[in-house]
């Protein structure tokens, strides 16, 4: 399995020095260095992720690239599928995009509902949308947040069937990951990540996929698990990476953020490309 391993980076987007130029600056910088995948924060008090994107989608030439992970709820889907359907066709079909629910920061502030079961709803029906939208079909949504009279795109996807969805969720909470179970991979964290810091153990990945397996309709051949995790240095990544390929893991994505160092030096670990294992 370990031939089928991609690795991709999470950079925040935004801080010092790091703008969508800067992004892109990286990004450039990975795709020549050999890693597969370039994905960055959606928030709203850094840059604004779809500029970002479409400068980074500009600049690449093979890369996959997307948000990590969306707030979906807080979008209007029918905007939101619009500016994805063309960020797949400014970069020939790379785009992979991340959902979740989002945390209050993304709701409260704004006086928006930070409730999580009005965002679960809303991140359900929007997924949803997105899906219809995307096929080109005449298309009629009637939700509890969102009603749709019959609408066809003129503009579809790139990729086939449809975008990918990725699902950002903190395990052991079953909701994202019987989500995560109706579309195309699941970016796991655990609750603890969040209160201690800590990471998900061999154990409880293996528990979360036979989750997702149970609930799923179809094949978990095209389902991808992404690691989000940092390893300490290139060297010795393989030890921290490994066990988890065993488990069934597609894809490992370095967090640039919990490197915890200056935009230069990420740059230059960047650089040195991903681990090989």
């Amino acid at each position: 399995m370990t031939d089928k391993l991609k690795h991709g980076l999470l950079f925040p987007n935004g801080g010092k020095n790091l703008g969508p130029l800067e992004l892109a600056d990286a990004a450039v910088e990975a795709e020549k260095a050999g890693w597969d995948g370039f994905f960055i924060w959606d928030n709203l008090v850094n840059l604004d992720p779809t500029v970002s994107l479409t400068a980074i989608g500009l600049k690449t030439k093979k890369m996959k690239f997307g948000p990590m992970v969306t707030a979906v709820a807080r979008r209007r889907p029918w905007k939101l599928a619009r500016e994805t359907v063309d960020l797949d066709h400014l970069s020939s079909g790379r785009l992979i995009f991340g959902a979740g629910l989002g945390d209050e920061t993304a709701y409260d502030p704004y006086g928006e509902d930070s409730n999580s079961a009005i965002r679960a709803q809303k991140l359900d029906e929007g997924l949803d949308i997105l899906d219809g939208l995307w096929s080109g079909e005449k298309f009629s949504y009637d939700g509890k947040h969102y009603q749709i009279k019959e609408v066809q795109s003129r503009s579809t996807p790139i990729q086939k069937p449809r975008i990918p969805i990725w699902i950002g969720g903190l395990w052991p909470n079953k909701g994202p990951f019987r989500r995560a179970a109706r579309w195309d991979g699941i970016m796991p964290h655990t609750v603890r990540s969040v209160q201690l810091g800590e990471q998900l153990t061999h154990q409880e990945v293996k528990d979360l996929m036979s989750y997702i397996e149970e609930h799923r309709r179809g094949s978990m051949d095209d389902f991808s698990l992404v690691m989000l995790s940092s390893t300490p240095n290139k060297e010795h990544a393989d030890e921290i990476i490994s066990p988890f390929v065993e488990i069934g893991a597609k894809w490992w994505c370095e967090s640039v953020f919990e490197w915890q160092i200056p935009l230069d030096d990420a740059v230059a670990r960047i650089k040195l490309g991903p681990p090989s294992i």
